[in-house]
């Protein structure tokens, strides 16, 4: 066993991860950071299309906080979007001064950039972005733990002392005491068809369920992207912005009639819901068109996504030469309002000592209903990963260690390594499969109705009592495959009873069975917690007063 102490543990080294890790240190924290892949070299961040949503003094904070109400379906909170706003402009320029590789114009000032919804993002190439993080946090003195799997929290009388895991590739037991924990660990892809998704299988929601955090919005964990019908791509947002066009088998633009406002530039949640409607009436398959794209643009592209080039070429397509067949991409709940309640504006949950930040706390607080909305998925993560990283630091610099028991380190040993000592005759891999036929398909995600949903529910009852215990893993790699298995089971339950619940259409959440939108009753958040009898939700209402301290009107 090896083990660790430190101030405050960072769980996920994406964009967030790292944030909360050098916020820590500025402070003064003592840090660890954990990645169950190599932290810069993997995870969501590392995969993103390069945009962060910048919003400037010059820019009208009322003009953008009440086009995001509106998109989003009123389920955001307006201070904390205030918060988002004013936090990036800081951070952003904070990074610029560290030499972050944002695009610049010829007199050296960062360039902005359309994108789906917006008109101001500071882009990057991603994958650089994540390894000048890597160097950046090193530099500051943070403890890195590459490969190491969570699989337990340790909490105790509702505090958090740590977390314990194991280390993928040698199965080596690690414990990590800390005073204050904070989870970046993404949010849940299902392991969908949209490239660089399939390493986040919901182990952060999982960890803080099973300690007792409150979770909201997962009825909103339903995101599709659009994607290559050969191989899946990323970058779709500022395709949509620069030339980009869907077409049917017709040759007809159809966007337009789903979304008048936004067109081609629309969400991806009406983008998933057109297709589907598309195809269904007997017009498919979809189309992407990006043949009238600048000549600066393509360069552009070109530069900030060089691995989805790389990927055309070889397949010898060009994208601005021809229209691409187009086709639906699974990403469950990364870049949605789904996540970890916050209960303050250092966010905190409802476990003393325990934060959550980018995917893995609620962006519902700043997105609200809206999936796929664009740029502003990274600013989330950079500013609840400073958030979190302060939070963490202050509390750190409060409260004295406190040790676990040495029973609940047996524990959770016993449990970590517990899939490695079954008899078993199912691999991981086979029951994954199940999860995802729960929630993967037209009919599941994007057009919901309550008998689909109870199917789906059926389904992932006979994975939990008769597959779970048939699962043995051969190997270390098997190990961490299992304890996916595991987390998505959790999150597939949270998500598909909070939408059956949720009985009302509103935003990316269309429910065939209630195809309208109910202001009177459903202007709520719906929250789910574990209690000795399974998940117990709760719904609350919508933060009214601060909709009326900054001139929203609600539809009522």
């Amino acid at each position: 066993m090896k083990r660790y102490s430190c101030d405050v543990l960072v769980i996920g080294g994406g964009l967030a991860g790292c944030w909360a890790s050098i916020r820590a240190q500025q402070l003064g924290a003592n840090v660890i950071l954990v990645d169950k892949g190599k932290v810069g070299y993997s995870g969501c961040s590392t995969f993103a299309a390069g945009d962060i949503l910048w919003w400037t003094p010059k820019d009208d904070l009322y003009s953008w906080l009440n086009n995001y109400a509106r998109w989003g379906g009123y389920l955001l909170d307006p201070e904390w979007f205030k918060r988002l706003c004013y936090d990036i402009y800081e951070r952003v320029l904070e990074m610029s001064e560290w030499g972050a590789p944002f695009e610049r114009d010829s007199r050296g000032n960062l360039v902005r950039k359309p994108g789906r919804g917006h008109n101001a993002a500071v882009v990057f190439p991603g994958f650089e972005l994540m390894k000048f993080m890597r160097r950046k946090i090193e530099q500051a003195g943070t403890n890195i733990l590459d490969r190491i799997m969570v699989t337990e929290l340790l909490v105790e009388d509702g505090r958090v002392l740590g977390a314990a895991g194991f280390n993928v590739r040698n199965g080596e037991f690690y414990l990590i005491e800390a005073k204050a924990v904070v989870l970046s660990t993404g949010g849940c892809s299902w392991k969908g068809n949209y490239f660089g998704q399939d390493m986040v299988c919901g182990e952060g929601y999982a960890l803080a369920y099973r300690n007792g955090a409150k979770l909201m919005n997962m009825e909103y964990s339903n995101c599709y992207n659009s994607t290559y019908r050969y191989f899946d791509i990323y970058g779709l947002s500022r395709f949509q912005r620069l030339g980009g066009k869907f077409t049917n088998a017709l040759g007809e633009r159809f966007m337009s009639k789903y979304d008048p406002e936004l067109g081609d530039g629309a969400f991806l949640h009406t983008i998933a819901i057109a297709m589907a409607k598309e195809v269904m009436e007997g017009r498919g398959p979809i189309y992407f068109d990006l043949t009238e794209m600048s000549e600066e643009d393509r360069s552009l592209s070109r530069k900030l996504l060089p691995m989805l080039f790389e990927m055309f070429d070889q397949a010898g397509v060009d994208p601005f030469k021809e229209r691409l067949e187009w086709i639906p991409g699974f990403q469950g709940s990364i870049g949605t309002g789904s996540g970890l309640m916050l209960t303050d504006e250092f966010c905190s949950t409802n476990i003393k000592g325990l934060y959550a930040a980018g995917d893995a706390a609620c962006e519902g607080l700043v997105i609200g209903g809206i999936n796929g909305p664009g740029a502003i998925n990274l600013s989330w993560a950079i500013v609840t990963g400073y958030r979190s990283g302060e939070g963490g630091a202050r509390l750190a610099k409060s409260i004295e260690f406190k040790k676990p028991e040495d029973a609940l380190i047996n524990d959770c040993q016993k449990s970590t390594f517990r899939f490695l000592l079954k008899d078993g005759e199912i691999s991981p891999q086979e029951v994954y499969y199940q999860l995802q036929e729960s929630v993967i398909g037209w009919d599941k995600s994007i057009i919901r109705h309550r008998d689909r949903l109870n199917e789906s529910l059926n389904r992932i009852k006979i994975v939990e009592e008769e597959l779970i215990p048939k699962i043995r893993a051969s190997d270390f790699h098997q190990l961490m495959r299992c304890h996916e298995v595991e987390a998505t089971l959790i999150t597939t339950e949270m998500v598909l009873r909070s939408a059956l619940l949720r009985e009302e259409s509103r935003a990316a959440h269309f429910r065939e069975d209630y195809p309208k939108t109910d202001n009177l009753n459903w202007l709520k958040w719906i929250v789910v917690e574990k209690n000795k009898d399974g998940m117990k939700f709760e719904t609350i209402d919508i933060p009214k007063k601060n909709y009326e301290k900054y001139g929203i009107k609600l539809p009522l």
